[in-house]
C-alpha cells in the first residue's frame, strides 16, 4: 500500500516492500528452473555458429566444396597452407581426379599405385590393371603399351599329337611330342605375311635360321629351324602393319625342366 507524506510524494508501506521481495524471489526461482544443461548447450552452439567457430572432428568426409566455409576455402588459396595440410591429414576424398594412391580408381592417370585401376596410364605399379600404358610394374595387365602379351607354357607327355599352344594376331604355334622328340611349327592364318626364325640349339650351340617372305594362309615353317632342343625368336609381320614377336624355348631331354616328355615355354607380344 502506498501513502502520501502530505506533500504529494508517494512512499512504500511495509506491505509494499514485502510484496516486492516475494515477486523478486519468484522470478529468480523461475529463472533457475529454466537454466538447464540443454538450454546452455543450445545457447553456446548458437553463439559458435554465429561467430564462425566450429568444433573439429577427428575425421572429415568432403564430397562438395559447399560443405566448407567460404573463409576456409579462401585460406586454401593463400600462400599459407598450414590449415589445408592440417585438414588433409584426416580428410577422406570420395572422388578424386588424380590420386597418388588409387586402390580402386576407374582411371589413375598418374597414380603411384593403382591396384585395381581400369586404366593406369603412368602408374608406377598397376597390379591388376586392364590397360597399363606406361606402368613400371604391370603384374596382371592384359595390354602393355598397346601390345597384347601372351604367355606360352605347355608340357606334352610322349605321344602328344599336334596341339595349338599360341594363337595371336594370325600367328599360331603348333607343338607335338612324338617318340619323345619335340616338334614346333609356326603357322599363319593371314595371307601375304612374312616370318623369320632364329633358333639356337643346345646340341651344337649354333644359331639356325628359317623364314619366309611369302608366308601364305595355312602354310607352316619349322620354328626350331630343323634342329632339336634350344631357344629361339620368331618375328611375324602382316601386310596391315600388325606384328608378333615370340621368344620361346623347347626341351625334350630334361635340359630345361625336369619333365619326362616335351616342354614348350615362352612369351609373345602382338599388336
Amino acid at each position: 500500500m502506498r501513502h502520501s507524506d502530505g506533500m504529494g510524494t508517494a512512499r512504500n508501506t511495509p506491505d509494499d516492500d514485502v510484496g516486492s521481495a516475494i515477486k523478486t524471489s519468484q522470478e529468480g526461482e523461475l529463472m533457475r528452473k529454466r537454466l538447464s544443461y540443454a538450454n546452455v548447450a543450445a545457447t553456446m552452439a548458437l553463439v559458435f555458429s554465429m561467430s564462425g567457430g566450429a568444433l573439429a572432428a577427428k575425421h572429415y568426409l568432403l564430397s562438395s566444396t559447399k560443405q566448407i566455409s567460404p573463409k576456409v576455402l579462401k585460406s586454401f588459396a593463400a600462400t599459407n597452407t598450414k590449415l589445408f595440410n592440417k585438414l588433409a591429414a584426416t580428410a577422406t576424398v570420395a572422388k578424386a581426379n588424380t590420386a597418388n594412391t588409387a586402390a580402386s580408381a576407374a582411371t589413375a592417370a598418374s597414380a603411384t599405385n593403382a591396384a585395381n585401376a581400369t586404366n593406369a596410364t603412368n602408374a608406377a605399379n598397376a597390379n591388376s590393371a586392364t590397360n597399363a600404358g606406361h606402368a613400371t610394374n604391370a603384374d596382371n595387365a592384359t595390354a602393355v603399351g598397346g601390345m597384347t602379351a601372351k604367355k606360352i607354357y605347355f608340357k606334352a607327355p610322349t605321344g602328344t599329337g599336334a596341339t595349338t599352344i599360341l594363337d595371336l594376331d594370325g600367328l599360331q604355334f603348333i607343338a607335338s611330342c612324338i617318340g619323345g622328340k619335340a616338334q614346333l611349327l609356326a603357322k599363319t592364318t593371314v595371307s601375304d605375311t612374312s616370318a623369320r626364325v632364329a633358333f639356337g640349339t643346345t646340341i651344337d650351340e649354333k644359331m639356325h635360321t628359317e623364314g619366309s617372305s611369302g608366308f601364305e594362309s595355312g602354310e607352316t615353317i619349322d620354328a626350331m629351324a630343323g634342329t632339336l632342343r634350344g631357344t629361339g625368336t620368331l618375328v611375324y609381320m602382316r601386310p596391315d602393319g600388325i606384328a608378333v614377336s615370340v621368344n620361346y624355348g623347347v626341351d625334350d631331354e630334361k635340359s630345361l625342366t625336369n619333365f619326362d616328355g616335351c616342354v614348350f615355354g615362352g612369351v609373345a607380344f602382338g599388336g
